[in-house]
């Protein structure tokens, strides 16, 4: 920030010009090469500065994408579980227990089961 022409520092706070060693009176003690110097510097720091951002922005939709994927496939397995949890009341009864013909009747394998049957 700069009053009465000079560069004032903000509590906390540093000014370009102090980041880069630079006295506040740098077009009367400076050469246009280094000035040029100084602003090839500026410049690849702004470039820098734009890809950190970039990568910023990129990492935060990548979390927001993986959280839209982590509720999505929690909701799919929400739904899931509702739709294939079948909860027997605690005084179910097998209604082919009490058929005289089915008692004790197992087999091993499915195949064995319709063999059986026909």
């Amino acid at each position: 920030m700069k009053k009465n022409g000079k560069n004032v520092q903000i509590e906390g706070q540093l000014s370009i010009l102090n980041i880069l060693n630079i006295p506040s009176d740098i077009d009367k003690s400076y050469s246009p090469e280094e000035i040029n110097a100084v602003v090839l510097q500026l410049l690849d720091a702004k470039e820098k500065a734009k890809k950190r951002e970039k990568e910023e922005k990129k990492r935060q939709a990548d979390i927001k994408r993986e959280e839209r994927l982590r509720a999505k496939r929690e909701k799919e397995e929400r739904h899931i579980q509702e739709v294939t949890c079948m909860d027997l009341p605690m005084d179910w009864n097998n209604a082919f227990d009490k058929d005289v013909r089915t008692q004790d009747v197992h087999f091993d394998s499915i195949s064995d089961a319709l063999i059986h049957c026909l």
